[in-house]
C-alpha cells in the first residue's frame, strides 16, 4: 500500500509473517512468493519494524559477529518495494512477533491511520518442539556450543541476550500469548491470521489457499518445498557435504538451481536432508522443564486465540 511517509509517498506492505521462528515461516514465505500477484523481496527478515532508526545494534549473529544485514532506515526499506507495481506486498520477519511490542508500535508510528488495514500472518509451532528445534538448528549450524543442560539454562540465556546474543534465547520465542495480544490490542483484530505449524505441515496446499483468501488474491497452488531442516550431522562425510557443497554459494550452483523446476529442487534437497541429518529427540528432563515453563503461557493462549492446545503440554 501506498503510504505518506516524511511528505513522501512510498510503498509498503500490506501484509507481514511475523513469526514465530522455526515455525515454518520461510517455507511460507517462499509459497506466497510464488503467487502472480504478490511481491514479497529476495531479502527475507529485513528487521525493519524492530531495528529502525537504530544506528547502532548490540546483536550479534551466530558467528559473534555483528550483525550488518537488517535494514534500520526507512529509505532502505522502501527500497525493496519499489518494483511491487500494483501487487499485494509483504514481508517475512519472525522477529516481529519475538520483539512483538516494539514492531507493533513502529508499524503505528509509519502507517499511522492506515495501520488498521495491515494484515498479519502468525504460524505457531509448540514452543517446546520449536525450542528445541531451535537449539538443534544452531548445533547443526556449528554456531551452538553448548550441550542442551547448559544452553536451556535460564540464568545462561538471560547473560547471552544481554550480551547481545539473540539468537540464542530459545525459550523467550515461545511465550506467545503476550506477543499475540500486543498484535491484537493494536491492530484491527480482523486482519490478524493465526496459522498452527502443525496444521501447515500436514496440509499446506489448503493452509495457502486459505492465507491467499485472507489476502484476497486468486486462488493459487504453490509448489511446497522444506526448508531449514534441523537435526545432527549422521557423519563427518555428511557435514561436510552440507557445508561445503548444500550450503555454499557457487556460480555451477546457480546455473544449476536456475534450470531445475522449484518441485523438483524441494524433492532433491528432501532426499539430500534426509541424508545428511539424523533426527534426535529431545531430553525427557528438558522436555518436562519446558513443559512447566510454557504451561500457564498456552492455557492463557489457548483461551486467546480459541484452540484447543493441550497436546502442546503432553510428554
Amino acid at each position: 500500500m501506498l503510504v505518506e511517509v516524511s511528505g513522501k509517498k512510498v510503498k509498503l506492505p500490506d501484509f507481514f509473517i511475523v513469526g514465530a521462528a522455526r515455525s515454518g515461516t520461510t517455507s511460507l514465505y517462499v509459497c506466497l512468493k510464488q503467487h502472480p500477484d504478490v511481491f514479497m523481496p529476495n531479502i527475507k527478515e529485513p528487521g525493519f519494524f524492530v531495528f529502525k532508526d537504530i544506528k547502532y545494534v548490540k546483536y550479534f549473529n551466530k558467528k559473534r559477529e555483528l550483525k550488518k544485514y537488517f535494514i534500520s532506515s526507512i529509505e532502505e526499506y522502501s527500497k525493496l518495494f519499489e518494483k511491487a507495481n500494483d501487487f499485494v506486498i509483504g514481508e517475512a520477519s519472525p522477529i516481529y512477533l519475538y520483539k512483538s511490542e516494539l514492531a507493533v508500535k513502529n508499524m503505528v508510528d509509519i502507517y499511522k491511520e492506515k495501520s488498521s488495514k495491515i494484515k498479519i500472518i502468525m504460524i505457531l509451532r509448540n514452543p517446546i518442539e520449536r525450542a528445541w528445534s531451535h537449539y538443534l538448528y544452531l548445533k547443526q549450524k556449528g554456531y551452538e556450543y553448548l550441550d542442551y543442560k547448559n544452553a536451556f539454562d535460564e540464568e545462561v540465556i538471560k547473560k547471552r541476550v544481554i550480551e547481545g546474543f539473540l539468537d540464542y534465547d530459545y525459550i523467550t520465542p515461545g511465550f506467545y500469548y503476550r506477543q499475540i495480544l500486543d498484535f491484537l490490542q493494536v491492530l484491527n483484530k480482523v486482519n490478524v491470521m493465526i496459522i498452527l505449524y502443525d496444521d501447515f505441515k500436514k496440509n499446506p496446499v489448503d493452509i495457502c489457499k486459505k492465507i491467499f483468501n485472507f489476502l484476497n488474491v486468486c486462488p493459487y497452488t504453490p509448489s511446497i518445498c522444506r526448508i531449514n531442516a534441523s537435526g545432527y550431522f549422521k557423519n563427518r562425510i555428511a557435514k561436510y557435504i552440507y557445508n561445503n557443497l548444500i550450503i555454499t554459494d557457487t556460480n555451477f550452483k546457480r546455473k544449476i538451481k536456475s534450470i531445475i523446476p522449484l518441485k523438483m529442487k524441494s524433492k532433491i534437497r528432501e532426499f539430500i536432508e534426509d541424508l545428511i541429518f539424523h533426527k534426535t529427540s529431545m531430553p525427557e528432563d528438558l522436555k518436562l522443564k519446558l513443559i512447566e515453563i510454557y504451561r500457564e503461557d498456552i492455557s492463557k493462549l489457548q483461551d486467546l486465540i480459541n484452540k484447543d492446545l493441550s497436546h502442546w503440554l503432553e510428554l
